[in-house]
């Protein structure tokens, strides 16, 4: 029925009747986690936990711990679960997950090594630990080896026979291109391989990631192809087999699909907000809200998006990235709202991150570095 509060009252109704069923705890902690209520699954896993803890349930705890901020606590469970079960893929995903959030590089490719020599583990995990030195390169402006390592995870899935794995990671590098490098040619010719491929054409409708190959087109500025292959997902899609979350998730690329054509900000921002509310999201599309509130004039607003960007993770795997790139945009907007301190902080913050960036991406450092130093000088006594 896609509606998650009768979800939730279903498994409170379970646990009315046995407060300890662990399945329960679990799987309304989970409920929890994707309308992205934290607070309220933290108690429902540590009762778990304390009952008779499994794999999947630590796994769930790490996460939960990561996304309120408690890193010191998702590592604790970690260190538990890889005593627990020497081994297993999902812990090794899960120190990868806490290496992550702490920005340790070695950690994150040793964590990343070990998942990708994980034999039991599936597909899509190995594939992710073959490229999980992006999640430590790219916030770090190692853009040259991250893409390695993507093409690296690409080369896994398709040696693997698994060609979904190997379109995700074909998008990421697509999506990479026009991120860091803001390679638009780049990013169109990966999209046009990606899109008339055989593997892609063989994948069955239901199973094709329509929303996110729609945004790349999008960003790409690839507009008429994004227009055509939008109508494509509700034609090729039968409405009998679409998945829970269908509708939502077009409802998410229509209303960037209306910004590109029209240029109205006003109705983008009213979409992507009834679209926050329809996928139980809050912490969703902040980064494109500040852009589309920043557009329209209105930096503070643009400004408390941002600054919740960098305090608070939408996705675990790229939190430390998207947190950079809220560092760089926040710097002009701080200077717009004449907060200088605030801007030179954004600015220094940015750039010691990227200290070590390859050349493609040194030019915004040093962008960083010039506009830090010229509000120094402007203070008093500067």
């Amino acid at each position: 029925t896609e509606d998650p509060d009768a979800v939730i009252q279903a498994y409170r109704n379970v646990l009315r009747l046995e407060p300890h069923d662990k399945t329960a705890l679990n799987n309304l902690a989970v409920q929890y986690f994707s309308v992205q209520q934290f607070e309220e699954g933290k108690p429902l896993l540590d009762t778990a936990m304390a009952v008779a803890p499994f794999a999947i349930l630590y796994g769930n705890a790490v996460a939960n711990y990561l996304m309120r901020g408690d890193t010191d606590g998702a590592a604790q469970i970690t260190t538990r679960f890889e005593q627990e079960y020497p081994g297993h893929w999902r812990a090794l995903f899960s120190r990868l997950r806490v290496e992550i959030y702490r920005e340790n590089s070695q950690g994150v490719h040793d964590a990343a090594a070990a998942l990708s020599a994980a034999a039991t583990a599936p597909w899509d995990a190995r594939a992710a630990g073959v490229a999980g030195g992006i999640f430590a390169d790219q916030p770090a402006g190692k853009w040259r080896e991250s893409q390695e390592h993507i093409r690296e995870a690409i080369r896994f899935a398709e040696e693997n026979d698994a060609p979904t794995t190997a379109l995700d990671w074909a998008l990421a590098e697509a999506e990479s291109l026009l991120l860091l490098v803001a390679d638009t040619t780049a990013a169109r010719r990966r999209m046009r391989e990606v899109l008339t491929g055989e593997a892609f054409e063989a994948l069955p409708p239901t199973r094709r990631p329509w929303a996110r190959v729609t945004r790349n087109l999008i960003n790409s500025g690839m507009i008429e192809e994004a227009q055509e292959y939008f109508d494509r997902w509700e034609a090729e899609v039968a409405e009998a087999d679409r998945p829970p979350g269908y509708s939502v998730d077009r409802d998410g690329v229509r209303g960037y699909l209306d910004l590109a054509l029209s240029g109205d900000v006003d109705a983008a921002i009213r979409a992507v907000r009834q679209w926050k509310v329809e996928a139980h999201c809050e912490r969703c599309e902040r980064f494109e809200m500040a852009e589309l509130e920043a557009r329209r004039g209105r930096t503070a607003e643009a400004i408390d998006l941002l600054e919740l960007v960098v305090e608070e993770p939408n996705s675990l795997a790229t939190y430390p990235l998207d947190r950079m790139f809220a560092l760089e945009r926040l710097g002009p907007l701080y200077e717009q709202a004449e907060e200088h301190d605030k801007a030179i902080d954004a600015y220094t913050r940015f750039a010691e991150a990227w200290k070590d960036a390859d050349p493609e991406l040194r030019p915004r450092v040093q962008a960083a570095l010039a506009a830090a130093e010229r509000l120094r000088a402007r203070a008093p006594g500067g």
